[in-house]
Parts: C-alpha cells; sequence; structure tokens
C-alpha cells in the first residue's frame, strides 16, 4: 500500500511541475491521466470497493466513462472533423488549406468503409496489404494526437494562479482579400480581452507577407 501511495504521489508531483513549468504541452495529458488509472487500480486491488459504496458507484462511474470514451471516441471524433471542416468553408471560403479537417474526414471514410473491401480483393499482393496497415497506423496516430490535444486543452481551462502577461499573441489567420476573416476576428477580439485584463502588456499581431 505505501508503495502504491509513494508512486502515486510522485506522478502528481511531476504532473504539478509540468502544470506549473509548462502545461501548454500535449503531454500533460498523459501525466494527468496516470496517476488517475492508478488510483483506481489502488482502489480495486485493495478492495476499499467491498468496503465503502461511495467508491463502488465511483468506480463503476469512471469505468463506464472510459468505456464509453474508448467505444464512441473514434466515431465522435470524424464528427467532429465533418463538422469543424464545414464551418471552416462556411466561414473561410474554398481556399485549400481550408479543406484539411473534411479532406481528413473523408479520408478516414474511404479508409473503413471501401478501402477494406479493396484490400480483401487484392490481398494476394503484399504492397496493397502494408499500404493498408501504414495508413491505419497514421489514422490511429492523428487521432491520438488529437485526444492528447483535446485533453491537455481541458486541463488549461483551469488557470491556478494566473500571472500578469507582458505579451499578448494573436496568430494570424489569413484574409479575405483585405478583410479579416470570422477566424481572424474572433482571435483579435479574444486578444483585446485578454489585453485589457493584463495593464501595461503589449499586443502583437503576428501573420502577414514581406
Amino acid at each position: 500500500m505505501l508503495q502504491y501511495l509513494g508512486l502515486l504521489f510522485v506522478l502528481l508531483v511531476i504532473f504539478a511541475g509540468l502544470y506549473f513549468w509548462e502545461r501548454r504541452s500535449i503531454f500533460i495529458s498523459i501525466w494527468a491521466s496516470i496517476p488517475l488509472i492508478l488510483a483506481l487500480i489502488f482502489i480495486i486491488s485493495t478492495g476499499l470497493l467491498k468496503q465503502n459504496e461511495l467508491l463502488r458507484l465511483l468506480a463503476i462511474a469512471v469505468a463506464m466513462l472510459l468505456f464509453f470514451i474508448i467505444g464512441s471516441g473514434p466515431f465522435l471524433f470524424l464528427l467532429a472533423l465533418y463538422y469543424n471542416g464545414i464551418q471552416i468553408l462556411r466561414r473561410e471560403g474554398l481556399r485549400f488549406h481550408n479543406f484539411l479537417s473534411l479532406g481528413l474526414a473523408l479520408a478516414i471514410t474511404f479508409y473503413f468503409a471501401i478501402f477494406p473491401f479493396i484490400a480483401r480483393t487484392l490481398s494476394d499482393i503484399t504492397f496493397f496489404n502494408y499500404l493498408f496497415l501504414y495508413i491505419g497506423l497514421l489514422i490511429f496516430y492523428v487521432a491520438g494526437i488529437s485526444m492528447l490535444y483535446t485533453s491537455s486543452s481541458l486541463i488549461n481551462v483551469v488557470n491556478i494562479f494566473p500571472q500578469k502577461l507582458d505579451y499578448v499573441l494573436v496568430l494570424g489567420a489569413g484574409l479575405n482579400g483585405e478583410e479579416v476573416t470570422p477566424l481572424l476576428a474572433s482571435r483579435i477580439q479574444k486578444g483585446i480581452q485578454i489585453y485589457k485584463k493584463n495593464p501595461g502588456s503589449r499586443l502583437i499581431m503576428s501573420g502577414g507577407q514581406g
């Protein structure tokens, strides 16, 4: 028991150190999930679930949540790509780099719906088998990175001990001719809000050419 608690304490210290040192890293979600998983294993292994009804209900709720995330995660990820891709095209216009999200969604749909039949038909050709495996690994890699990014973004919503900002940097997002796009406009508005909350800071607009 002491070994579990010691390891859990060390992991929590690492998470806290990363949170206050550089919490923008996507790997902070990994360091946040490891102590939770270890705590769940500790509770199950020590038999505390049988002794405490509240812990048992909490463990069941956590297990159901994890099952839902793992089971529906890929489907929700695909829906989010379609929704985000359509929204970008509606707001930002039909430009090549605005098709990234929708193009990825269509590629994943094609992979799972059509490509397996092609691979089965051409199963005797080793090249297509390796190609199918390679594309699958790429999809799982992108999905995994997206999940880590989403988790770290949720962690960053909680801002403990906020510090005064010296600079507020607004990232560029392209223009429609000489007009600001809706995406860039929302970034500028958010930058101005943060700037007003930090008197004495400097607001920097990035992007542009030349």
